[in-house]
C-alpha cells in the first residue's frame, strides 16, 4: 500500500525482488525468479485499497468474544489440573476465559473434563502442540518429526540457521 493512492498485490510464491525507487527514483520494478507475472493493482485512498484487497483475498471471520479474553496457561497442565486452576481463579475473583494446555493430554481432552470446566467455571479448553522448540527436551526426541517436516518442505528457515544446523536433526529429503 502506498500513501500515493495505490496498492499492489503480487501473486507469485517464487523469490522476488521489489525495487521501489532505488535504481530509478520514479519507477517501481518487480522481478520474479519464475512463475507468472500475476499482480493486482488497487487504486484509491488507503481504506479503499485495503477494502479492494480483502475483497479479492477474503476477509477473516470475527473470532468469538471469549477468544479475546484471558487465557490462563503455564508450561503445561496435566490431567484434570485445569479444574483446580479454574477453582482458584474464581475463588480469587480473577478473570479467565480459557485454560491453555501446551501439550495434548488425553484426560483433559475428554468430554467429561471439557463439560466440567464449562459447567463449573464457564471456562473453555485450548490445547497446543507442545513447547515451541525442537530437539531433545524433557526426554522428547523430535528428530523424526523434524526429518519428516523437512522432507515435505514444511520447515521455515532463514539463511543463517538452516534446520540441519539444529541439534538432534539429521538432514535428509528434499533440498538436503
Amino acid at each position: 500500500m502506498s500513501s500515493a493512492g495505490y496498492g499492489l498485490f503480487f501473486h507469485n510464491y517464487r523469490p522476488s525482488t521489489f525495487d521501489i525507487g532505488a535504481s530509478v527514483k520514479s519507477r517501481l520494478q518487480l522481478k520474479a525468479s519464475g512463475g507468472e507475472m500475476d499482480f493486482y493493482l488497487f487504486v484509491g485512498a488507503m481504506n479503499d485499497v485495503l477494502s479492494q484487497f480483502t475483497e479479492l483475498t477474503g476477509r477473516p471471520a470475527m473470532l468469538p468474544l471469549w477468544a479475546f479474553g484471558y487465557h490462563q496457561g503455564k508450561a503445561t497442565y496435566h490431567g484434570r489440573e485445569g479444574l483446580e486452576v479454574g477453582r482458584q481463579m474464581r475463588a480469587r475473583k480473577l478473570p479467565f476465559d480459557v485454560i491453555y494446555y501446551d501439550a495434548f493430554d488425553q484426560e483433559a481432552t475428554s468430554k467429561t473434563f471439557i463439560d466440567a470446566l464449562w459447567e463449573r467455571y464457564r471456562g473453555r479448553l485450548t490445547v497446543g502442540f507442545g513447547m515451541p522448540m525442537f530437539g531433545t527436551w524433557r526426554g522428547n526426541d523430535d528428530s523424526a518429526l523434524l526429518n519428516d517436516l523437512a522432507a515435505r518442505g514444511f520447515l521455515m528457515v532463514d539463511r543463517n540457521n538452516p534446520p540441519g544446523d539444529r541439534p538432534g536433526y539429521q538432514r535428509r529429503g528434499r533440498g538436503g
